[in-house]
């Protein structure tokens, strides 16, 4: 769930797909800030591809969302790439500010939504928790209500997400964490 390399290197990521070529299966993959900060995802996309994309199987709705966008905490401050990924995979440096969904990709999550019936079981995966949890470690997403009210009206949803480094349950409204 996110986080297959640690820093974001592209010699990391080869590493990684050397391990799992022996499965025999398709893998689908979800980003972490550490596979993202280092070259804001070039390495991450030539190795897994896209970061927001759903699929339909068994009758289940699944959707891969991108939940580890930064607001630009480097430009202004004229940071090289590995100070920025120094400071996106820090689990408490001040600076970055929550992770976000961001409007770009809740357009995109609400036309995907638009397609499927509200009967339909859904499962979502994402990097970090789609709702508030503990900010001070970045356990946190801005915008996970607007991703919760695009979901209120569906019957089943289930959101599981890594970053947080262990299990967590949580229900809100009709959806379970």
């Amino acid at each position: 769930l996110g986080d297959h390399v640690h820093d974001g290197s592209d010699e990391q990521m080869k590493f990684f797909d050397e391990l799992f070529a022996p499965l025999k299966t398709k893998v689908k993959y979800i980003t972490g800030e550490h596979d993202w900060y280092l070259d804001m995802g070039d390495s991450y996309q030539k190795h897994w591809g896209k970061t927001t994309y759903s699929w339909d199987q068994g009758g289940v709705h699944f959707i891969a969302l991108n939940t580890v966008n930064l607001r630009d905490f480097w430009t202004a401050r004229g940071l090289s790439a590995q100070e920025r990924m120094d400071i996106a995979g820090t689990l408490n440096h001040p600076l970055p500010g929550p992770f976000h969904v961001g409007e770009k990709q809740l357009g995109w999550l609400r036309d995907d939504l638009a397609k499927v019936k509200k009967s339909t079981p859904i499962i979502i995966f994402s990097h970090s928790p789609l709702y508030y949890y503990y900010k001070p470690w970045n356990f946190w997403t801005e915008d996970a209500p607007e991703v919760h009210l695009l979901l209120a009206v569906y019957e089943q949803v289930q959101v599981i997400h890594g970053h947080v480094h262990h299990i967590v349950k949580n229900r809100i409204g009709n959806i379970n964490f």
